[in-house]
């Protein structure tokens, strides 16, 4: 699914394999498994339950909320926020003053950051 709409938003219940949008205040609700979401929106909001494989953003105040295994997460956002529940492998970031709260195993976190918390 392609759009370069604003305001786009997305219900998708079942697999859903690729999302691309460069919309502003593209929001995608989603139950079930998710391969790519890619997206160079400002406030773009991502709620998923079940697999992710990859969410990239270069979005200002990204934030993703996501319950059940996380394989990669990158960002190069400012104050980004990533509130994960369950295993997650990778998270890398150059954000300035990014935060991270990880409930499970967590394997790496790679950051560049200023004033990182983890």
């Amino acid at each position: 699914m392609e759009t370069e709409d604003s305001n786009a938003k997305s219900y998708k219940i079942g697999n859903t394999e690729t999302m691309e949008t460069e919309d502003r205040n593209a929001k995608s609700y989603k139950i079930g498994n998710t391969a790519t979401r890619e997206t160079e929106d400002s406030n773009a909001k991502s709620f998923k339950i079940g697999n992710t494989e990859t969410m990239e953003t270069e979005d200002r105040n990204a934030k993703s909320y996501k319950i059940g295994n996380t394989e990669t997460k990158e960002t190069e956002d400012r104050n980004a926020k990533s509130y994960k529940i369950g295993n997650t492998e990778t998270r890398e970031t150059e954000d300035s003053n990014a935060k991270s709260y990880k409930i499970g195993n967590t394997e790496t976190m790679e950051t560049e950051d200023r004033s990182a918390k983890s």
